[in-house]
Order: structure tokens, then C-alpha cells, then sequence
């Protein structure tokens, strides 16, 4: 049957391609079995493409193929090709297309699989076509190895490119035609008005994606989100918990519930909340990629490039565990990331990610992207909440704190104390009864700690401090007439008595009876 001309120009406008080159594939006659690809002959033309070769594909002469991108790197169509030929699986294809409003026609193709055909009003780079062809397989969930036509980005001089089977070859009789919603024939008519209420501009297909629900998150969540079901409901919802956690932080918990009310079979919500949201109100966890539902649909190039894609800036790669302090003096910190301990000897060391990452390279084999410092804030915030606190026993305990007490305690009772107030001027420790302190010289306890003990971690000021801390502080001690007063430490033993054995204490002071004469401190 012939084609009427308006209908000629309309196909060869939504279809148009190179003009410089094209395919022919000669058809065989013979009926196909299921899940075979029809083996009719190619044959690549180098001569202009004319009107007439889209005839004669549409009255059933020879069969056409387009090469979508032109000599500017530019296209007015792309399509990709889906190998699968189980009617089951297309049409889940199909239900998701037609059910989600996509921007896209799907045509059976000529050995009976699938062709979902983007249509542009002009023609748009290659580049960001596949971009957003490649977006548009992942949200339909097809396998990671679909073919995207045009397959390249560019044409070198000499070069035709690849070409595709144009649908509605003989078209009033034509198996490859537009599948309507229930996987049916779509006559060439309705077909032509159908592409027309689907033609895009680069702005309008780029609004439409940016506008479908998790746009800025992994699309393999977002193909499930927007299919509604799963046979993996918990492993879906723990990894899209991740991503709200990380976009809404505390408020991640209305978000998942509304997430599981929006699937077609939900979780129980009190099941939800004592599972996966009380999961990761203790604990930040990374997308479960490796995993069903996600792995089989998943594409990380796409993923990288969302805000909240794995990896990127804003959500880190990798699950934290639990955080304990040590409290040894100063404090060490073990994180469990990724199933492994990282140690941190100070807190700068987990505030800084250089630490962290240089941790990960170590122990983990993984170099993570650097994280938004928003988002590093609240993970350890998030750690910090169910911190585990471990005390260090004083046998465990060679911390620099627990080495300064140590040898302070030396200083003060296990060496020979002095008899008299006047043998603190001899580089002696004065035990006072009255105010239960002992006394001593500051520049006496510095040559013990860093001539006698080779004590140097900690500089003087330090060494100030941690004295104050004990309930030392500085005063000027009245030794006698002659000698006036001197510039010493009192510290009590009071701040000191659950560093020092008692028993051996009481063998090693001295016991003071002596008056002291009404001498002033």
C-alpha cells in the first residue's frame, strides 16, 4: 500500500539522521522463532539518503537504517536496543514506561526485542543525549550493557558511524511497530500522532529528570522508587535510608516511612522502626551496591556524577561503626569502618579526613572521596552518640599522662622526704600535715622528670597544667628567718591518693610533730 506524502515527510522528519550514508537490511521471508534475531542481510551505503529510501522501507521494499548522529556531532533521535526477547520481562518494561509518563516510544524491533526511542523538535549534541539516555536506562531498570544509539560522540573525518533498523518496515503489515501499553500493535497512523505528543526539547528533558523523585540520588533507588515494588523490600529501604540520612540527616525517618507507604506491598511501619530506622539512628552505612535489588541494575558511572550518588562528596562509600575511646591520658580512639579498626591518637586525627583517608588507604584498600565537611561533621556526630567509653587499667596504661603520673608519684614519696621544712631548699618533697600537701620546688620536680627520667612529652606549660589539674598551685613558702620565703608547688594528696599505693606510702613519709613556730606559708 502506498504512503501518502504528508505521512512520508512526518516519518522522515522523526526519524531524520545522516544524510551521507545509511543501512540497508534485506529481510528474510521466514517466520522467527522466539528469542531469535532475524538474520536478513546488511549492507552499509556511502551515497546521500533521500526520500525514497524511507519509501521504500514503509512500503515494504528494502529495509532502512538510520545513523542517528549527523556530520555536526548532532541528533534528532537515539534509541536503545534491549536484547531481550522474553515477552514477560519487556513488559515490564513497557508497564514501567507507559505507567511513569517516560519521555520514550518503545517499538518492538525486527527479531522481536525492544527499541525505546528518544524523540528531540531539533537536534541536540550527541554527548548530552547519551547522558541522558543512559539516565533513562537505569530509571527503567534495563541491564547495564543496553546499547544507546548513537554509539559514538563524534565522527572523524571517514568515519559513517553505526545505524539502527528503522520501525514500521511495509507498515500497514509491519511487525516492528509501536507497542502499545498492553505489549500490542500500534497502527502507523496512531503511531505518527503518538511520537508527535512525545518530541522533546533539551530543556524540556532535562527539566522532566531533574523533576522525577531522587534525582540527585543513585539511580537504581530511583528506578525501584518509582516502580513501586521489589522483591528486596529491607535491602532497598536500608540503602535509600542512606540517602535520606545523608540529604535530611535526623529527619531521614519520616522520609523512609513515607517511602515504604508509597511501595505497593510496605513493610509493617512498627517492623520499619525497629529495624532499618533504628539500624541507622545508631550507625552510618554506605549503599548496598553489591547487593540485590540494587547490583543487578546498578551503574556507578551515572551514580558518581549525582549529589548523592556512591562515592561523591556528599555520601561516603564505606559504613561506620562503632566508636570507642580509651581513656588513657591523653585518649585513643578505634572506629570500626568497614568491618575494620582505625586507630586515632587524638581526636584532630579523626576531625581531619586526611588522617582518615590515609587510614583507609592503609587498612582498607580504598581511597574515599573527600566528604563535604557538613557531612563529615554529622557522620562523627552520629559516632559520637553511641560512643563506648573503656577505661585503661594503671597495669595497661603507658599513655604520656599515665607516665607523667607515674613519675610523679616517684618524685613525691619514693625517694627520701625531707625532715624539715628547710630541706626543701636540698631538692627534697615536704610532706605538711596541716594542709595535706606536699611541697617541693617547681625547678626540683623539672630536673627529676627531665634529666633523671628523660621525661620529655611534655613541654613546661604542660606540665603546669596537668600539676593544676591534680589540685596543685603555686605558692611562697616561709621556710625561716634566714632563708624567707621561697617559691614552691603545694599539691594535696588528696588529688593524688587513688595514683598512689597507701601502703607503701605509709612506709616511705615521714611523719612531721615538730611546731613550726607560728611560720607563716
Amino acid at each position: 500500500m502506498a504512503i501518502s506524502l504528508v505521512d512520508l515527510k512526518e516519518f522522515c522528519n522523526l526519524f531524520a539522521g545522516n544524510k551521507t550514508a545509511y543501512g540497508i537490511h534485506t529481510y528474510k521471508k521466514t517466520k522467527l522463532e522466539e528469542g531469535k534475531k532475524e538474520e536478513g542481510r546488511n549492507v552499509t551505503k556511502t551515497e546521500t539518503l533521500t526520500d525514497q529510501q524511507y519509501r521504500d522501507h514503509l512500503e515494504g521494499r528494502k529495509g532502512l537504517g538510520i545513523i542517528p548522529i549527523n556530520g555536526s556531532n548532532v541528533c534528532s533521535f537515539a534509541v536503545l536496543d534491549v536484547d531481550i526477547y522474553e515477552k514477560k520481562t519487556f513488559m515490564r518494561y513497557l508497564s514501567f514506561i507507559y505507567d511513569c509518563h517516560l519521555p520514550v516510544v518503545p517499538f518492538r524491533s525486527k527479531s522481536g526485542g525492544l527499541h525505546i526511542y528518544l524523540f528531540l523538535k531539533t537536534g541536540v549534541a550527541v554527548n548530552v543525549i547519551k547522558n541522558s539516555m543512559e539516565n533513562i536506562a537505569t530509571l527503567i531498570g534495563l541491564p547495564t550493557e543496553t546499547e544507546i544509539f548513537p554509539k559514538q560522540t563524534s565522527l572523524i573525518e571517514g568515519q559513517v558511524g553505526n545505524w539502527i533498523n528503522l520501525p514500521y518496515y511495509n507498515a500497514e503489515q509491519s511487525e516492528t511497530y509501536l507497542y502499545n501499553r498492553k505489549g500490542g500493535r500500534t497502527s502507523f497512523g496512531e503511531a505518527l500522532q503518538y511520537i508527535k505528543s512525545k518530541l522533546q526539547t533539551e530543556q524540556t528533558l532535562t527539566q522532566y529528570l531533574e523533576n522525577l523523585p531522587l534525582a540527585d540520588g543513585p539511580p537504581c533507588l530511583q528506578h525501584i522508587y518509582m516502580l513501586r515494588e521489589t522483591d528486596f523490600r529491607n535491602e532497598y529501604l536500608f540503602s535509600l535510608a542512606c540517602f535520606y540520612k545523608t540529604k535530611f540527616g535526623e529527619d531521614f525517618e519520616s522520609r523512609i516511612l513515607e517511602a515504604n507507604s508509597h511501595l505497593k506491598d510496605p513493610i509493617e511501619e512498627l517492623e520499619l522502626k525497629r529495624t532499618i530506622i533504628a539500624t541507622h539512628n545508631k550507625k552510618d552505612y554506605t549503599y548496598r551496591c553489591s547487593q540485590e535489588p540494587i547490583a543487578s541494575i546498578c551503574n556507578k558511572r551515572l551514580c558518581r556524577i549525582k549529589q548523592y550518588g556512591i562515592g561523591g562528596s556528599e555520601i561516603s562509600e564505606l559504613d561506620f561503626g562503632e566508636l570507642t575511646q580509651f581513656n588513657s591520658d591523653p585518649p585513643y580512639y578505634e572506629w570500626i569502618v568497614n568491618e575494620t579498626v582505625l586507630r586515632f591518637y587524638n581526636e584532630v586525627e579523626i576531625m581531619q579526613q586526611q588522617r582518615f583517608r590515609a587510614l583507609c588507604l592503609r587498612s582498607l584498600h580504598i581511597f574515599p572521596m573527600r566528604l563535604q565537611e557538613k557531612n563529615w561533621t554529622r557522620i562523627i556526630n552520629n559516632a559520637l552518640k553511641n560512643i563506648n567509653i573503656t577505661n585503661i587499667s594503671a597495669e595497661e596504661d603507658i599513655s604520656p599522662g599515665a607516665q607523667f603520673k607515674e613519675n610523679l608519684i616517684e618524685f613525691l614519696v619514693k625517694r627520701a622526704s625531707a625532715q624539715n621544712k628547710q630541706q626543701v631548699l636540698l631538692d627534697r618533697v615536704y610532706f605538711d600535715e596541716e594542709s595535706n600537701s606536699y611541697i617541693f620546688k617547681p625547678n626540683n620536680l623539672l630536673t627529676f622528670l627531665i634529666q633523671q627520667k628523660q621525661f620529655r612529652y611534655y613541654g613546661l606549660t604542660e606540665i603546669q597544667v596537668k600539676l593544676r589539674e591534680l589540685g596543685g598551685k603555686p605558692k611562697r613558702f616561709f621556710i625561716n628567718k634566714q632563708s624567707g620565703a621561697v617559691r614552691v608547688w603545694m599539691l594535696p594528696f588528696e588529688g593524688l591518693k587513688k595514683f598512689i599505693d597507701e601502703e607503701r606510702l605509709e612506709e616511705t613519709t615521714v611523719s612531721f610533730e615538730e611546731e613550726y613556730d607560728n611560720e607563716p606559708f
